[in-house]
C-alpha cells in the first residue's frame, strides 16, 4: 500500500478535475456536442473523482482507491470502444442508421 494514501487521493482526485475541465473546455472551443460514449467517459471521470474526494474524509482509503482504480479500468475500455469507432474499427452502438441507409 502506497505510504501516502491521502495524497494519491488528492492527485488523482486532481487529474479528474483537470481531464474534466479540459474536456468540457475544449467542447465550448470547438462547439462540438459530445456523443453518448463521450458522457459515458466524463461521467466514469466524474465518480472517479467523488470516490477521490469521499476517500480524503474516510479511514479506509485503500477501498476508495480499489473503487477508483475499477472505474478507470471500466473507463480505459470505453475509451478503447470509443477510439475504435472513430478510427472505423467498431460500429457505433450507440446511434441509429439513417433511413438512406436502410432502404438501400
Amino acid at each position: 500500500m502506497h505510504r501516502h494514501p491521502n495524497l494519491l487521493l488528492a492527485v488523482t482526485g486532481g487529474l479528474s478535475l483537470s481531464f474534466l475541465a479540459a474536456s468540457i473546455a475544449l467542447q465550448i472551443f470547438y462547439s462540438n456536442p459530445p456523443c453518448t460514449l463521450c458522457n459515458i467517459q466524463r461521467s466514469c471521470v466524474f465518480l472517479a473523482l467523488l470516490v477521490c474526494v469521499s476517500g480524503l474524509f474516510f479511514s479506509f482509503k485503500r477501498q476508495f482507491l480499489n473503487i477508483v482504480i475499477a472505474i478507470y479500468f471500466v473507463n480505459a475500455f470505453v475509451a478503447l470502444y470509443h477510439l475504435g469507432i472513430q478510427m472505423g474499427a467498431f460500429q457505433d452502438l450507440c446511434s441509429v442508421p439513417h433511413i438512406s441507409n436502410i432502404q438501400q
